[in-house]
């Protein structure tokens, strides 16, 4: 006997009874799934199925009928997706703190203040931000 495994869909357009029927119905006769666990409120769909399954098939069914329906990232997707994520947001905090850094000093600059003072500041980050990519 085959494993059962989880698919879930997000799916747009379910707002009633009628559309949950039609979604367990797809889910019950063509794909065999062995439960369906179906949330209007969130507009999401859990099959649980045996064995082969075709998840571009389900949401063509699904499409058929008048719905827009998208496969959820699993949880390992999730977690790189959230890995990439803090670390795109840490670059852009770097890059954020250098932008101001670089205007206080130039503010500094315009308001008439020794271009020696800073130059040795300036080389400094150039260099760390040069080093850094």
């Amino acid at each position: 006997m085959s494993e059962t495994k989880a698919y879930n869909f997000s799916v747009e357009g379910m707002s009633c009874s009628h559309c949950l029927s039609k979604v367990r119905e797809v889910g019950l006769s063509q794909f065999h799934a062995s439960d369906i666990a179906i949330n209007l409120d969130s507009g999401t769909v859990r099959l649980d199925i045996e064995g082969e399954f075709d998840s571009d098939s389900f949401i063509g069914s699904l499409k058929e009928l008048g719905f827009q329906a998208h496969k959820q990232a699993t949880e390992k997707d999730s977690r790189a997706i959230k890995s990439k994520s803090h670390h795109m947001l840490a670059r852009i905090g770097v890059a954020g703190a250098c932008a101001g850094n670089i205007m206080l000093i130039s503010f500094a600059l315009y308001s008439g203040a020794d271009i020696s003072e800073f130059f040795g500041i300036l080389s400094w980050l150039t260099f760390l931000l040069f080093c850094r990519s």
